[in-house]
């Protein structure tokens, strides 16, 4: 996904707000990844995650 501007691998770009927020709405409505949708508790795992500013 790098070669579209994603970088999933980069902390510094995944926790820009907007970009973290844009990762949150693709895995909750299950259009990402493309193989299988995330299940529900990974998908909240990951909004805690983004709530909580990132934490490495």
């Amino acid at each position: 996904m790098k070669g579209i501007g994603i970088d999933l691998d980069d902390p510094a770009w995944m926790c820009v707000p907007a970009n973290a927020q844009s990762v949150y709405g693709a895995v909750a409505n299950g259009s990402m990844p493309p193989d299988e949708p995330w299940p529900e508790e990974r998908v909240s795992l990951f909004k805690k995650w983004m709530d909580a500013g990132c934490p490495e």
